[in-house]
Protein backbone atom coordinates (compact mmCIF):
# COMPACT_ATOMS: atom_id res chain seq x y z
CA UNK A 1 0.00 0.00 0.00
CA UNK A 2 0.68 3.15 -0.71
CA UNK A 3 -0.72 5.16 2.94
CA UNK A 4 0.93 6.30 5.89
CA UNK A 5 0.55 3.83 8.75
CA UNK A 6 -1.73 5.55 10.99
CA UNK A 7 -0.44 5.91 15.14
CA UNK A 8 -2.84 4.74 17.46
CA UNK A 9 -2.70 8.51 18.69
CA UNK A 10 -3.93 9.38 15.49
CA UNK A 11 -6.64 7.19 15.28
CA UNK A 12 -8.02 7.51 18.89
CA UNK A 13 -7.44 11.40 18.06
CA UNK A 14 -9.71 11.03 14.95
CA UNK A 15 -12.11 9.06 16.94
CA UNK A 16 -13.20 11.67 19.34
CA UNK A 17 -13.30 14.22 16.73
CA UNK A 18 -15.80 11.95 14.97
CA UNK A 19 -17.51 11.59 18.22
CA UNK A 20 -17.99 15.45 19.06
CA UNK A 21 -19.46 15.96 16.05
CA UNK A 22 -21.69 13.11 15.66
CA UNK A 23 -23.23 14.32 19.09
CA UNK A 24 -23.48 17.75 17.74
CA UNK A 25 -25.44 16.51 15.36
CA UNK A 26 -27.38 14.35 17.25
CA UNK A 27 -28.28 17.37 19.90
CA UNK A 28 -29.44 19.58 16.30
CA UNK A 29 -32.14 16.45 15.90
CA UNK A 30 -33.15 16.79 19.27
CA UNK A 31 -33.26 20.07 18.97
CA UNK A 32 -35.71 19.82 15.69
CA UNK A 33 -37.88 17.28 17.25
CA UNK A 34 -38.83 20.31 19.82
CA UNK A 35 -40.61 22.31 17.21
CA UNK A 36 -38.87 25.18 18.61
CA UNK A 37 -41.07 27.30 15.98
CA UNK A 38 -44.37 25.74 16.68
CA UNK A 39 -44.86 24.58 13.16
CA UNK A 40 -47.94 22.70 12.29
CA UNK A 41 -47.37 19.08 12.33
CA UNK A 42 -47.21 18.32 8.14
CA UNK A 43 -43.91 21.54 8.19
CA UNK A 44 -42.74 19.83 11.41
CA UNK A 45 -42.36 16.37 9.98
CA UNK A 46 -40.83 17.19 7.07
CA UNK A 47 -37.96 19.75 9.00
CA UNK A 48 -37.12 16.56 11.39
CA UNK A 49 -36.77 14.43 8.09
CA UNK A 50 -34.78 17.19 6.42
CA UNK A 51 -32.66 17.47 9.59
CA UNK A 52 -32.39 13.40 9.84
CA UNK A 53 -31.50 13.20 6.12
CA UNK A 54 -28.45 15.78 6.77
CA UNK A 55 -27.45 14.27 9.60
CA UNK A 56 -27.04 10.72 7.36
CA UNK A 57 -25.28 12.01 4.62
CA UNK A 58 -22.39 13.03 7.13
CA UNK A 59 -22.79 9.44 8.81
CA UNK A 60 -23.80 7.33 6.62
CA UNK A 61 -21.77 4.55 8.01
CA UNK A 62 -23.43 4.66 11.37
CA UNK A 63 -26.15 2.21 12.16
CA UNK A 64 -27.16 4.01 15.17
CA UNK A 65 -27.79 7.40 12.95
CA UNK A 66 -30.28 5.37 10.53
CA UNK A 67 -31.97 3.46 13.74
CA UNK A 68 -32.25 7.04 15.34
CA UNK A 69 -34.29 8.07 12.38
CA UNK A 70 -36.41 5.02 12.01
CA UNK A 71 -36.92 5.27 15.89
CA UNK A 72 -38.26 8.79 15.23
CA UNK A 73 -40.66 7.80 12.12
CA UNK A 74 -42.36 5.11 14.11
CA UNK A 75 -43.03 6.87 17.33
CA UNK A 76 -43.91 10.45 15.73
CA UNK A 77 -43.56 10.47 12.18
CA UNK A 78 -47.28 12.39 10.71
CA UNK A 79 -48.21 9.50 8.51
CA UNK A 80 -49.83 12.12 6.60
CA UNK A 81 -46.71 14.41 5.71
CA UNK A 82 -45.11 14.03 2.47
CA UNK A 83 -41.25 14.48 2.65
CA UNK A 84 -40.15 17.40 0.48
CA UNK A 85 -36.56 16.79 -0.08
CA UNK A 86 -35.10 14.05 -1.86
CA UNK A 87 -33.81 11.35 0.33
CA UNK A 88 -30.24 10.60 0.29
CA UNK A 89 -28.36 7.87 -0.13
CA UNK A 90 -24.20 6.99 0.97
CA UNK A 91 -22.01 10.20 0.87
CA UNK A 92 -25.04 12.40 -0.41
CA UNK A 93 -25.86 10.71 -3.48
CA UNK A 94 -30.10 10.66 -4.69
CA UNK A 95 -31.89 7.52 -3.69
CA UNK A 96 -33.17 6.50 -6.98
CA UNK A 97 -37.00 7.72 -7.40
CA UNK A 98 -38.41 4.21 -8.30
CA UNK A 99 -37.65 2.41 -5.30
CA UNK A 100 -39.65 1.02 -2.75
CA UNK A 101 -37.89 2.59 0.20
CA UNK A 102 -37.97 6.10 -1.52
CA UNK A 103 -41.41 5.64 -2.89
CA UNK A 104 -42.29 5.04 0.84
CA UNK A 105 -40.45 7.82 2.51
CA UNK A 106 -41.92 10.23 -0.42
CA UNK A 107 -45.63 9.49 -0.87
CA UNK A 108 -47.82 10.20 1.80
CA UNK A 109 -49.48 7.18 3.84
CA UNK A 110 -53.46 6.65 4.65
CA UNK A 111 -54.27 8.45 7.88
CA UNK A 112 -54.37 6.13 10.73
CA UNK A 113 -51.08 5.93 12.39
CA UNK A 114 -49.94 2.63 13.37
CA UNK A 115 -52.94 0.96 12.50
CA UNK A 116 -52.72 1.67 8.57
CA UNK A 117 -48.53 0.98 8.99
CA UNK A 118 -48.10 4.35 7.61
CA UNK A 119 -45.52 5.21 10.18
CA UNK A 120 -44.24 1.71 9.94
CA UNK A 121 -43.82 1.95 6.11
CA UNK A 122 -41.81 4.70 6.93
CA UNK A 123 -39.59 3.62 9.48
CA UNK A 124 -38.91 0.52 7.09
CA UNK A 125 -38.17 2.93 4.17
CA UNK A 126 -34.91 4.21 6.55
CA UNK A 127 -34.17 1.31 7.71
CA UNK A 128 -34.03 0.08 3.94
CA UNK A 129 -31.61 2.96 2.78
CA UNK A 130 -29.32 2.49 6.17
CA UNK A 131 -28.97 -0.76 4.78
CA UNK A 132 -27.82 -0.05 1.30
CA UNK A 133 -25.34 1.87 2.53
CA UNK A 134 -24.40 -0.84 5.48
CA UNK A 135 -25.53 -4.31 4.31
CA UNK A 136 -23.86 -5.45 7.46
CA UNK A 137 -25.67 -4.14 9.91
CA UNK A 138 -27.24 -6.74 12.12
CA UNK A 139 -28.60 -3.67 14.23
CA UNK A 140 -30.51 -2.59 10.89
CA UNK A 141 -31.41 -5.47 9.76
CA UNK A 142 -32.77 -6.50 13.69
CA UNK A 143 -34.77 -3.38 13.59
CA UNK A 144 -36.75 -3.76 10.44
CA UNK A 145 -37.40 -7.27 10.98
CA UNK A 146 -39.24 -6.58 14.56
CA UNK A 147 -41.15 -3.74 12.51
CA UNK A 148 -41.97 -6.08 10.09
CA UNK A 149 -43.60 -8.34 12.79
CA UNK A 150 -45.05 -6.24 14.73
CA UNK A 151 -46.81 -3.47 12.52
CA UNK A 152 -47.23 -4.97 8.90
CA UNK A 153 -47.08 -8.93 9.47
CA UNK A 154 -50.13 -8.55 12.20
CA UNK A 155 -52.27 -5.81 10.17
CA UNK A 156 -51.97 -8.27 7.33
CA UNK A 157 -53.32 -11.23 10.08
CA UNK A 158 -56.09 -8.91 11.06
CA UNK A 159 -57.43 -9.01 7.08
CA UNK A 160 -55.41 -5.89 5.63
CA UNK A 161 -53.80 -6.88 2.48
CA UNK A 162 -50.19 -5.17 2.69
CA UNK A 163 -47.56 -6.03 -0.34
CA UNK A 164 -43.99 -4.92 0.47
CA UNK A 165 -41.62 -5.66 -1.88
CA UNK A 166 -38.00 -4.50 0.24
CA UNK A 167 -38.60 -6.94 2.76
Amino acid sequence: GGGKAQSDSEFLAQMEEERIVLSKWRRRAAYERTNPERLNAADHAMRVRASYCEEVCAFARHPEVWYEWSQWELLHGSSIAAVATAPSGPAGTPVPSGSASSAALIAPAKAGDLKSGGNALRAVAVLTLGMESLPDSALLAQAQAEILERFLVDGAKNGEKRQIGWA
